[in-house]
């Protein structure tokens, strides 16, 4: 049974799952870059390992969306939008498999998604027209979450 709901949501979980990796690598190729323009010596290779090793939970979506709008990169619909549609992937990845999702939620949230993802992608390209540093890194945020002090 199991099985026949993953291959009756078609291609909506495909989609899901390919817009989410592009808004992953969007939403870090904006840190990055903004992160890089923080900075007087150039990144290394092991400050960039958590952006292209996606086996590394470092650079999240979730981490990511907190540290882009305390640094103004995003703005909170676009933040809020984002992080609805990343938790809209994880609950339909894990949720339609074991009957937690109904299957006409997921082709509304399909279509949302890929919305979403051309946004980010769109957003990363702004940045190039108007260049910002980053304000805060993902350890100073998770220094900060430590400490109580939150700043989503």
């Amino acid at each position: 049974m199991q099985n026949c709901r993953a291959h009756d949501a078609g291609f909506h979980i495909e989609n899901m799952i390919v817009c989410h990796g592009l808004i992953q690598y969007a939403l870090r190729g904006l840190y990055v870059l903004a992160w890089q323009r923080s900075r007087d010596k150039p990144l290394t290779e092991e400050d960039l390992r958590p952006f292209w090793d996606s086996n590394d939970h470092k650079a999240t979506v979730d981490k990511l969306l907190t540290v882009l709008k305390v640094s103004h990169l995003l703005n909170e619909p676009q933040g809020a939008y984002l992080r609805e549609m990343n938790s809209a992937r994880n609950r339909a990845a894990h949720g339609l498999v074991f009957d937690e999702i109904p299957l006409a939620e997921v082709a509304p949230k399909s279509s949302r998604m890929r919305h979403a993802a051309v946004g980010a992608l769109k957003r990363m390209q702004g940045w190039f027209e108007n260049p910002q540093p980053l304000l805060r890194t993902l350890e100073e945020e998770a220094a900060a979450s430590r400490r109580g002090r939150t700043t989503r």
